[in-house]
């Protein structure tokens, strides 16, 4: 995988940047209402900025992997269907998915936006 610039290395990181935009994130998500009309608006440039801030961390590189994993599942998911063994697979796949992005923003300290944790599919 690329990080950008020339080399596969990634980018250097800056802890007090993280830490920032970490606290800013909870506390739109702590002082906003369940399901609110502005919390998205509020927290998306909050969460772009992040998800570049946190790609020199392990846990930020696992979420960005994870993140686009799970979008490639999902648009074959929609492109298609198929037997139900199959659909159990890839379930557990969008399962695992989503846990390695929950763990990664807990261990980052995105506690107050990542709600619970993802639910295992029925039968796995």
């Amino acid at each position: 995988m690329m990080f950008g610039g020339c080399g596969s290395a990634p980018p250097k990181g800056d802890p007090a940047t993280v830490a920032r935009l970490v606290a800013e994130a909870n506390a739109v998500c702590r002082t906003s209402p369940p399901n609110a009309v502005v919390l998205p608006a509020r927290l998306h440039p909050i969460m772009m900025a992040l998800r570049k801030a946190v790609l020199y961390l392990p846990a930020g590189r696992a979420i960005h992997e994870a993140e686009a994993k799970l979008h490639a599942v999902r648009v074959e998911l929609h492109a298609r269907s198929g037997s139900v063994e199959r659909l159990m697979d890839d379930f557990e796949l969008v399962y695992r998915f989503e846990t390695q992005i929950y763990d990664g923003w807990k261990s980052i300290g995105l506690t107050s936006c990542i709600g619970r944790p993802p639910r295992k599919p029925i039968g796995g």
